[in-house]
């Protein structure tokens, strides 16, 4: 591994999503799921609970690796995220934020290396609280019209093919922040902004 984009020593990975069994496995929390995998993957501390979030660490040769799951619901996600880079002195270029993203197409993935927070909540809050310049990997749940209400949806559980296709992208968004970490936004952009599970 090399060093990190901002050339720190130490990189956040913030999934959002909703605290709680209740949320657990919904299309909401496509985030936290992300970040449960990278945890695994990359051998991190048991997660503990800091102000206003859990959080687990994992040091490897680029340097630590902070993983955030914010427990302030998803509307209010921007507190613990400005915490974090409060207390860890980050600049966005060490954040990177995984959500899930109704505008595109369940099973997909993508990179952005900035910008607003579209139709998501959770991601409204963290701009509003500290600016556009962090990247972000979006996992696509795509709402169709005959979902109905918006929030039922994206508080419901995938079953089936649809989540089969999601966790299949979950594993992709991880190597897609792992990408982001090694190589940069934009080669990971490169990498990962085609990824289709459908097409697996």
């Amino acid at each position: 591994m090399t060093a990190f984009p901002d050339g720190g020593t130490v990189f956040a990975v913030v999934g959002l999503g909703n605290p709680g069994t209740e949320y657990r496995g919904t299309r909401h929390n496509m985030g936290f799921d992300a970040v449960e995998i990278l945890a695994r993957r990359l051998s991190a501390s048991p997660w503990k609970k800091r102000a206003k979030g859990l959080e687990c660490k994992a040091r490897t040769d680029m340097g630590t690796v902070l993983l955030v799951q914010p427990q302030t619901f998803m509307n209010l996600s921007g507190q613990c995220v400005q915490e974090v880079m409060s207390f860890y002195k980050l600049e966005p270029s060490a954040l990177l934020i995984i959500y899930d993203d109704i505008d595109i197409a369940a099973g997909t993935v993508r990179v952005r290396p900035s910008g607003g927070a579209g139709t998501h909540n959770g991601m409204r809050s963290v701009v509003e609280l500290i600016g556009e310049g962090f990247s972000r990997v979006r996992v696509g749940v795509g709402v169709g019209k005959q979902h109905g209400a918006l929030a039922d949806y994206v508080l419901g559980r995938p079953q089936g093919e649809e989540r089969a296709l999601l966790d299949r992208a979950l594993e992709a968004a991880a190597e897609a922040a792992l990408c982001v970490m090694e190589k940069g936004t934009e080669q990971a952009m490169q990498s990962f902004n085609g990824f289709d599970a459908k097409k697996l």
